[in-house]
């Protein structure tokens, strides 16, 4: 898989501070980007900041702050990027949680659904206009194979009041959510230059789903069968900067191949109904 330099590009790399977003943001500098990692909590932030600037021995690397648990800090993030910055080629939504327990966020959003799904929504379409005058640009949004679990959609109840919260279930369907919004993300920008494209990382050591003792157990017990986050993140690298997928849009890959949507992630009504309860719920149009 090639890669070509990126200097003189400025990428965004959510949820930097570990795992394969750090790695991601590690390899663009690698490749001469400028890129901005976007962080939660400043203090681990600017650690990943150090490390992957002494790794790298690169300086073209920045750190700022937002909580995609909240959609005010999420406007805010956005509205100090465009202070800072006049472009953007790459955009890579990376940022995720895995929740053993049901949880609010301060909108009153079931959380995993919030940060894992409208969290990409929202910072995508409030960062679209720099993303398109920055064109050839492209969006890249982390996925997961668990996604194709998902044999009914729950758009009725996507802050689980009507069903038992389930920590695979929440994980599962907002993965569904990211492959659909890609999808249609894609048909709307096919004129703009941008391509948008999903992936599953595969079954990676990282600390999502840290906070679960059954997630902790599995991952000990598996760590030996999981690629690492370096591996996972030439997944982003290759969507992110190779030239061999130029124009390639609206597609789903795992292991550097288009895999077909699932039926219901393909469904072009459920896609739609998704968007219109995106903007209704983050308000951005």
């Amino acid at each position: 898989m090639t890669s070509e330099s990126m200097k003189g590009k400025i990428c965004i790399v959510t949820g930097a501070n570990s795992g394969i977003g750090k790695e991601t943001a590690k390899q663009l500098a690698e490749l001469d980007a400028h890129v901005v990692m976007v962080v939660r909590n400043e203090e681990k932030g600017q650690k990943a900041l150090i490390e992957t600037k002494e790794e790298t021995k690169k300086d073209s690397l920045d750190l700022m702050i937002c909580d995609f648990a909240s959609q005010k800090s999420i406007r805010n993030f956005v509205s100090e990027f465009m202070k800072k910055y006049k472009r953007l080629d790459v955009l890579v939504n990376n940022h995720g949680v895995m929740l053993p327990k049901k949880q609010l966020t301060e909108n009153g959003l079931e959380s995993t659904f919030a940060i894992n799904y409208l969290g990409y929504f929202l910072l995508t379409n409030l960062l679209l206009e720099i993303i398109k005058s920055s064109s050839p640009s492209r969006i890249v949004n982390v996925s997961s194979g668990s996604f194709a679990a998902v044999r009914k959609i729950h758009l009725d109840d996507y802050n689980f009041d009507k069903r038992r919260y389930s920590l695979f279930k929440a994980y599962s369907e907002s993965k569904l959510y990211i492959n659909m919004f890609t999808y249609t993300l894609a048909e709307r920008l096919k004129k703009a230059n941008v391509t948008v494209t999903s992936f599953s990382p595969g079954y990676t050591r990282t600390n999502l789903g840290s906070t679960s003792l059954m997630m902790k157990i599995t991952a000990k017990l598996s760590s030996f069968i999981a690629d690492s986050s370096e591996k996972a993140a030439k997944h982003a690298i290759y969507l992110a900067t190779s030239p061999e997928i130029d124009g390639v849009t609206g597609k789903y890959f795992y292991r550097y191949k288009i895999k077909e949507p699932t039926r219901i992630a393909s469904n072009k009504q459920l896609q739609e109904e998704l968007w219109e309860l995106s903007e209704k719920l983050t308000e951005a149009k």
